[in-house]
């Protein structure tokens, strides 16, 4: 992962940094990713979403609300309602929930940036992060070269 992204954080730690960023959540178990099988190959580094917001405190905030209420953001709902209603499923508790931000000035260069790194991580995996649900600037060419330069450069 670039450098410039932060260390990765429990979810339920307060960061006090309200602007842009992306960020990335993932499932680890003392400190270490807990891998996951995708389309293509398995996911080492254990992610489960991409984001971006404009505050990434609230955000983080909203991200365990949605895991204990189903509603606050709208890929932390998905693990609430897999938790409580779906067949015998290993859902990640928010103790096991780590997220990692690189913060942005303009809330813009963020939602370029996101788009981007979904699109990297699909052209590694083969598909979305499992709880993301939309494939962002997908009829666009150059989108897709550009995340193959950030997947060249490890970012994913």
């Amino acid at each position: 992962m670039p450098t410039n992204w932060s260390d990765w954080l429990s979810i339920s730690k307060s960061i006090k940094y309200y602007r842009p960023a992306v960020y990335q959540v993932r499932w680890a178990r003392s400190g270490e990713p807990i891998p996951i099988s995708r389309f293509a190959r398995v996911d080492l580094d254990g992610i489960l979403c991409i984001g971006k917001t404009k505050n990434m405190d609230q955000r983080r905030r909203n991200f365990g609300n949605g895991m204990r209420r189903g509603e606050g953001h709208s890929e932390a709902d998905i693990l609430f309602y897999l938790k409580h209603f779906g067949a015998s499923l290993t859902v990640p508790d928010e103790s096991q929930l780590q997220f990692s931000y690189k913060s942005f000035d303009a809330e813009r260069a963020a939602l370029r940036y996101e788009e981007l790194l979904i699109l990297a991580y699909m052209r590694r995996f083969g598909e979305v992060p499992p709880l993301n649900s939309a494939i962002p600037g997908k009829k666009n060419p150059g989108a897709w070269e550009a995340a193959k330069v950030l997947m060249d450069e490890g970012a994913i």
